[in-house]
């Protein structure tokens, strides 16, 4: 999994990626692996218990919520003009998000209970 979302953060040239694992019975999503990297450069990937902040974000809102109940990928090339993207997390977290590759990881035999 560590290997998978530092892979994605650099194929996409990204300054961060994150893999969040859906909830079903809290209707949250968490994070479970963070990848930072540098705009296309090596990234690292973290477990969230790893020196990582966890965050959990309701999964009925914003536009990783709506992938995580629809299933289906998303791609956001402005995320403030998306009025699924929720701007008070960027506000959280310190940054400030411009795009969003948003896919479901589907895996049936991996849920939370």
């Amino acid at each position: 999994v560590d290997v998978a979302v530092a892979e994605a953060c650099s194929v996409v040239g990204s300054d961060r990626a994150s893999l969040l694992v859906f909830d079903e019975t809290r209707d949250e999503l968490w994070t479970h692996r963070q990848s930072l990297g540098g705009g296309g450069g090596r990234a690292s990937a973290r477990g969230a218990g790893a020196g990582a902040t966890e965050v959990r974000l309701s999964a009925a809102y914003g536009v990783a919520g709506w992938v995580a109940r629809c299933g289906v990928a998303d791609l956001v090339a402005d995320a403030h003009a998306d009025p699924r993207f929720q701007s008070d997390h960027d506000a959280r977290i310190g940054v400030r998000t411009r795009s969003l590759v948003t896919v479901p990881v589907l895996d049936p035999g991996w849920g939370v209970e």
